[in-house]
């Protein structure tokens, strides 16, 4: 069973992706969970992450599928063709993307909780992945 699914993700702030195939976020939606948000860093924030993490590669599904049409044009008529994105932090190129790095490095760096926000501290007390 998946950690967030499409119906939560589209019912969430995310219907700018509606019309994509269903199948697709689906698959954005696992590869987040299973390679870039940890349980044991983002705590109640995982969801919250996915989700923000597979908006980010949706974007950029979009964003590159116009950037190789562009390049393919400007190679076509003699002009170049490098890409605007070549050389930069892949997560700083779309908002979904820096508002899931904003989310990670909080958490990396203590300022965010990864428990419920009653429970903490402010004192960031870092052991496998959380407060010991």
């Amino acid at each position: 069973m998946s950690v967030a699914n499409i119906d939560y993700f589209l019912s969430h702030g995310y219907t700018r992706f509606s019309t994509i195939a269903p199948l697709t976020i689906q698959v954005w939606l696992d590869s987040a969970a299973l390679s870039y948000v940890p349980a044991s860093l983002f705590g109640v924030h995982r969801v919250t992450g996915i989700m923000l993490c597979a908006a980010h590669f949706l974007e950029m599904e979009w964003a590159q599928t116009a950037e190789t049409a562009g390049s393919a044009t400007a190679i076509a008529s003699g002009s170049g063709g490098k890409s605007a994105t070549a050389n930069t932090d892949d997560f700083q190129l779309t908002t979904w993307g820096r508002r899931f790095s904003f989310l990670r490095n909080g958490l990396l760096n203590g300022s965010i909780s990864p428990l419920v926000d009653e429970a903490f501290s402010g004192i960031p007390r870092l052991g496998i992945g959380f407060v010991i």
